[in-house]
């Protein structure tokens, strides 16, 4: 990662911000801006102000970085992320969960939409990230040596906190929402996977695959960041017909779902370690 362009992305948001310590930071992908829709505004920033999160953007990715309240909890929302296949390297990857780091945050909650390898799952399900599979070509801490950030060799065993998934399943289960439990496989796209590229992905133990997340949660996990990861299921990987006008409507509907989830998490303390 070059460290000099994200800390020019920190002090563009910190000049704009200059009091904000979020506890938490959201990381919102396609089609999934809505999830933000239970927080109190206090600031708004395009993403065409900060470094690194400016340029051209995927359909579906709001580009905002929300400063707010949920329940007296002070949050950060990316309404939007950059993915690797977009050939601009790993630091737009990298940025929001450097600066939810920088900001002072404690938690990364990265959401998703993703498609479904394990048969079960029906577009519109949610599922929350237990754990992953890297099949991407980069890693965000190669050549990593910065002070916020562990020396490689980060320990993956729990990249997602067994206590901030059980948080959220308890308030789905409050709101009535079945939500599943899976494993996430990142590749890099931006192609959707042929039917013997599904096949093979489910064959090593995936239950859903995307083209994002998976850097966030290293990068989140190095940091020293309780990370939670929740997938919209938005098509059948593998399948006909997937477009990608389908996952921003079905991510769009699903969206509202899992606003009531985390508007429970917070109003009820459960993201509280």
């Amino acid at each position: 990662m070059n460290h000099c362009k994200l800390d020019n992305a920190f002090k563009a948001v910190r000049r704009i911000l200059p009091s904000a310590r979020p506890v938490a930071g959201l990381v919102l992908g396609t089609g999934l801006g809505a999830v933000s829709s239970r927080i109190r505004t206090l600031c708004e920033i395009s993403y065409d102000d900060i470094p690194l999160l400016r340029g051209k953007r995927i359909r579906g990715h709001g580009g905002r970085l929300i400063h707010g309240i949920i329940h007296g909890v002070e949050v950060i929302v990316f309404q939007g992320r950059h993915h690797l296949y977009e050939g601009f390297g790993m630091d737009p990857v990298a940025a929001p969960v450097y600066l939810i780091k920088k900001l002072g945050g404690q938690m990364a909650i990265l959401v998703n939409a993703a498609g479904a390898l394990n048969p079960a799952f029906k577009p519109g399900n949610i599922m929350l990230i237990n754990d992953h599979i890297n099949l991407m070509s980069a890693n965000p801490l190669t050549g990593t040596v910065y002070g916020d950030w562990t020396v490689n060799f980060t320990d993956m065993s729990e990249v997602y906190s067994n206590k901030l998934i059980n948080a959220i399943r308890k308030s789905a289960s409050s709101v009535k929402c079945r939500i599943h439990n899976g494993i996430y496989v990142s590749v890099d796209g931006p192609s959707y996977e042929t039917p013997a590229e599904a096949c093979f992905l489910r064959r090593i133990g995936g239950d859903a695959v995307g083209m994002s997340t998976v850097p966030e949660a290293i990068l989140a996990r190095a940091a020293g960041l309780k990370v939670a990861g929740i997938s919209c299921i938005t098509n059948k990987s593998g399948g006909p017909d997937s477009s990608h006008d389908d996952v921003v409507r079905i991510a769009s509907v699903t969206a509202s779902h899992i606003a009531d989830i985390l508007d429970v998490l917070f109003a009820s303390g459960g993201y509280r370690m």
